[in-house]
């Protein structure tokens, strides 16, 4: 990856890359990249999802996860 990063600063050429870390991105952005993507749509959209689920369920002590819906009232959470 490194050695891309130089022979298309020769060529006068951006280069970018996706990392999947912010670790990741720092150490493309040292190797030389121009331009480091963090993640992609379907990815930032995922982590939303599971967040908001997450954000929805409580734990109730000596019992299973449990989901809160309008439509469904309140049902065990599936494993994640």
């Amino acid at each position: 990856m490194a050695q891309a990063a130089r022979r298309a600063r020769v060529c006068g050429k951006p280069i970018g890359t996706l990392g999947g870390t912010p670790e990741q991105a720092v150490q493309y952005r040292a190797a030389g990249f121009d331009f480091v993507a963090l993640g992609s749509d379907i990815g930032f959209l995922m982590r939303g999802a599971q967040a908001a689920v997450q954000a929805l369920r409580t734990q109730d002590v000596g019992a299973a996860a449990r989901v809160h819906t309008l439509q469904d009232g309140t049902l065990d959470a599936p494993a994640v």
